[in-house]
């Protein structure tokens, strides 16, 4: 067991710093890093791990003292007011998309097949309900999210595996 745990640790691990040497990469292309702080002023979609601070006057940090460390993937020139999907879940026959920018007439697209959706009550804007797409989904199964708007806006693509 702990040998197995040991190989499972190392794969996290090159799968990390694999991630985090993409998203160098990407910046290294666009900027130049130095030791002072500089105001880049263009839209940009990060993902990595949140790690809670406490505020001290650093500078770039969520209202909440959040930061990310490490970045893990960084995207340029993002369209900030597209839908973006960033986790999903089912319960009995309902699917569950959360994400940011859904509008009150949004649907959720499985597999580019329009589903039955309707916008939850306390977080409209932040949280899709399909009424019976959860059923659509078989468990261990991945598909494919994005959620469209009623302006015609879509979301990136978003790829959802059910849990066993």
């Amino acid at each position: 067991m702990h040998t197995q745990l040991t190989a499972q640790r190392g794969v996290a691990q090159r799968v990390f710093a694999s991630l985090i040497a993409n998203a160098r990469t990407q910046f290294d292309a666009r900027f130049t890093a130095t030791s002072s702080f500089q105001s880049a002023n263009i839209p940009v979609q990060i993902k990595g791990v949140g790690m809670f601070d406490f505020l001290h006057g650093q500078t770039g940090v969520a209202p909440n003292g959040i930061e990310l460390h490490p970045v893990l993937d960084i995207k340029f020139d993002v369209n900030l007011s597209l839908p973006i999907v960033f986790n999903a879940s089912v319960s009995g026959k309902k699917l569950f998309v959360s994400g940011f920018n859904f509008d009150s007439g949004a649907k959720i697209y499985l597999n580019e097949g329009k589903q039955k959706t309707a916008n939850d009550g306390e977080s409209p804007s932040t949280l899709l309900i399909g009424k019976k797409a959860g059923k659509l989904i078989a468990k261990g199964q991945t598909v494919t999210l994005q959620v469209k708007n009623s302006d015609g806006r879509v979301s990136e693509p978003f790829s959802f595996r059910r849990p066993d």
